[in-house]
C-alpha cells in the first residue's frame, strides 16, 4: 500500500521494520508514546527525555506546534507544557529553594486546521507572549509564502 503524498519510489506501509543503526553499528528501536492518560515511563531514558523537553520549552523564545492536537486524554503532555510555560515566567527549578532567571514567555504558533486543537494548546501554554493559530495543514504552510523558515532565513532561527 503506497502512502499518500510520497514520491514514485515511494514509502510503503506494512513493509518489514528496519531499526536504524548508528555509524558504530548500534541498533536503535523506536519507541512511540501514545497520547493517552495511562502513559508508562518504565522504559530507560523517558524521564531524561521529558525533563530535557521541559528545560528546552522553559527557555524557548518561540514554540511552534505543527499538526499536534493536544488530545484531552494526554494529561502528561499537558502537565509538561504547563510546567514549562510556568517556568518561563518563574524560572527553572535549580534546587529545592532556588530558581533560575526566567526567560520570559515565548511566542506560540500552532499550525493545525482544527481550531479546537489550537485552543487546547493555547490553554496549556498560557502564559505566552503571543499566540498565533495558522489554520492550515503542515504541508500547505511549509509550501506557502508565509512560511518563515525558508533557507534564506534559516540563520535567523539557529
Amino acid at each position: 500500500m503506497k502512502l499518500a503524498g510520497t514520491e514514485s519510489k515511494g514509502t510503503f506501509a506494512f513493509t518489514e521494520f528496519r531499526s536504524p543503526r548508528s555509524k558504530k553499528g548500534r541498533q536503535y528501536d523506536p519507541l512511540i508514546v501514545p497520547p493517552h492518560y495511562m502513559k508508562r515511563f518504565d522504559q530507560p531514558g523517558f524521564e531524561k527525555v521529558w525533563n530535557a523537553c521541559v528545560t528546552k520549552l522553559s527557555t524557548a523564545s518561540e514554540v511552534v506546534f505543527i499538526g499536534y492536537s493536544q488530545p484531552p486524554s494526554d494529561f502528561h503532555a499537558r502537565f509538561m507544557l504547563r510546567c514549562a510555560f510556568h517556568n518561563t515566567v518563574n524560572g527553572l527549578i535549580v534546587s529545592p529553594k532556588k530558581r533560575s532567571k526566567p526567560a520570559g514567555p515565548p511566542a506560540v504558533i500552532v499550525v493545525n486546521p482544527d481550531q479546537t486543537s489550537a485552543r487546547r494548546i493555547e490553554a496549556a501554554t498560557t502564559p505566552a507572549a503571543s499566540f498565533e493559530w495558522i489554520p492550515s495543514s503542515a504541508r500547505a504552510w511549509v509550501e506557502s509564502d508565509e512560511f518563515p523558515y525558508h533557507a534564506e532565513s534559516a540563520s535567523k532561527h539557529d
